[in-house]
């Protein structure tokens, strides 16, 4: 995520929602993988029901106009953000 957040810039906003872990545990993932994104927290697991979570980590891009366009349950490769982020500004 990180080589994402330095190529993309501009083309790409990379929002992480927290499910229900304390504060500290979340700056501390910040801190050791380098992430800059905006971290947002889901204390009551609210933005998880919405989006029909049902494991975690799972990743959903969304287009410039707020569609869902994928999803990936698990760890994400670069491959994979490229391709879409490559998708979107078409």
């Amino acid at each position: 995520m990180r080589r994402a957040e330095v190529e993309f810039g501009d083309d790409l906003t990379i929002l992480f929602v927290d499910e229900q872990e304390p504060l500290d545990a979340v700056l501390e993932f910040a801190d050791k993988y380098g992430l800059t994104s905006t971290f947002l927290m889901d204390r009551s697991g609210a933005v998880g029901f919405s989006y029909r979570l049902t494991s975690t980590p799972t990743t959903y891009f969304l287009d410039p106009s707020g569609v869902v366009q994928d999803i990936r349950i698990g760890a994400v490769s670069y491959s994979w953000l490229e391709k879409n982020v490559e998708r979107s500004l078409q």
